[in-house]
């Protein structure tokens, strides 16, 4: 009874379908959010970018170290301050490296390559060049311990704004979190809530057999009165609703007996509905009586019987009686029941699958004969 879904992946997929408005609206929410932000990235200036190389022409190490060290040199503060002096650059040590200058290693690691961004051509200029002078000292400064560097190539203005893969960085990223932010939130109260999307899953958690699977009309929002009225005065075929018939033989076999119709927490509609089908499809095979726990009287139900602590009085001789109003807000345990009735769990798809094992403990050993599976 604490196994999950045997069939997590269907189960997942159906999770996706029921909550598909949430799905829509956090796929739309990752959509709004890249869209600003790929707003504000088209409003900014653009930005320019200008090359300088670093060239090794001599190492006194290995040529993988180079990289590693180039950064390490420009993280001082004392050779960026250099390079900022030096080229009459307008910004902090700390901005210039965070914003402005990249160290990149080309060919097999023997030249840096040092890239000025900025949004002036000629700013962008300046700073590769000066921050690729500040660079180079700085690593001639030890002399033959580490070798000797010269520049190969200094930067020139640039005339056209560099290619901006930020805007296609941020499309990709605002896709991928309209498909991933929506599954993953799923996933999340899929995993919390397990809902019962079979009738072997459900009859499972309940530890018992599965009586018979439903179809639910589709957009049913009744309310519990209306449902004890119609139940009163409409005959509903066994045909009406998919799986109503095979149900009914498997309850009243020869027209007799009593059920009592539990349901977990939050699914008491659909428990009562069942009720009043139930009822229906037995009225032409003879008398029927529902008895709503509720206490509510209308035609053609029986008006003192009833149950909550009260004995079920005045039933004719082998008529199926149907008690509605058990869930796990009442243990049924507790209440008086009629000599010989059973319980029947009615589980509506999607039922998380504590709230299933709640409800089945709620009857005392015996009472529950099976589950009632209604598709939604």
């Amino acid at each position: 009874m604490t196994q999950s879904t045997s069939d997590p992946i269907a189960a997942y997929w159906w999770a996706v379908r029921h909550y598909r408005w949430l799905v829509a609206a956090l796929a739309a929410l990752a959509l709004a959010f890249a869209g600003i932000l790929i707003a504000r990235e088209q409003s900014a200036p653009p930005q320019y970018e200008a090359t300088a190389l670093v060239i090794a022409n001599e190492l006194a190490h290995s040529p993988e170290q180079l990289p590693r060290l180039a950064e390490t040199l420009l993280a001082k503060d004392s050779v960026a301050e250099d390079a900022i002096e030096a080229g009459g650059l307008p910004w902090t040590p700390r901005e210039l490296r965070e914003e402005h200058v990249e160290l990149t290693p080309l060919e097999q690691n023997v030249l840096i390559e040092v890239t000025g961004r900025t949004t002036e051509p000629e700013l962008a200029a300046q700073t590769a060049n000066s921050v690729a002078d500040a660079l180079a000292e700085a690593l001639n400064r030890p002399g033959s311990g580490v070798g000797v560097f010269s520049i190969q190539h200094r930067a020139s203005p640039p005339t056209e704004p560099a290619d901006d893969k930020t805007l296609a960085l941020l499309l990709v990223g605002g896709l991928a979190l309209a498909v991933l932010l929506p599954l993953g939130a799923v996933g999340l109260l899929f995993g919390t809530r397990l809902p019962m999307t079979r009738a072997d899953d459900a009859a499972d958690a309940a530890d018992t057999r599965v009586l018979g699977v439903v179809g639910l009309p589709p957009r049913q929002r009744t309310s519990h009165l209306r449902i004890a009225r119609r139940a009163s005065r409409q005959t509903l075929a066994a045909s009406d609703l998919p799986g109503l018939g095979a149900l009914c033989q498997t309850l009243f076999p020869d027209g007799k007996g009593t059920r009592l119709l539990s349901a977990p927490a939050g699914t008491g509609g659909v428990r009562t509905e069942v009720a009043s089908w139930l009822v229906g499809a037995m009225a032409e095979q003879g008398d029927v009586a529902v008895v709503p726990a509720w206490g509510v009287e209308a035609d053609g139900i029986h008006e003192r019987v009833l149950v909550l602590e009260r004995p079920i009085v005045d039933v004719p001789d082998n008529v199926p009686v149907v008690i509605d109003g058990f869930d796990n807000d009442g243990i049924a345990a507790r209440q008086t029941m009629p000599e010989g009735a059973l319980g029947v769990l009615v589980v509506p798809e999607g039922t998380p699958r504590t709230r299933v094992i709640d409800a089945a403990e709620q009857f005392a050993s015996g009472e529950l004969a099976g589950v009632v599976f209604v598709r939604r």
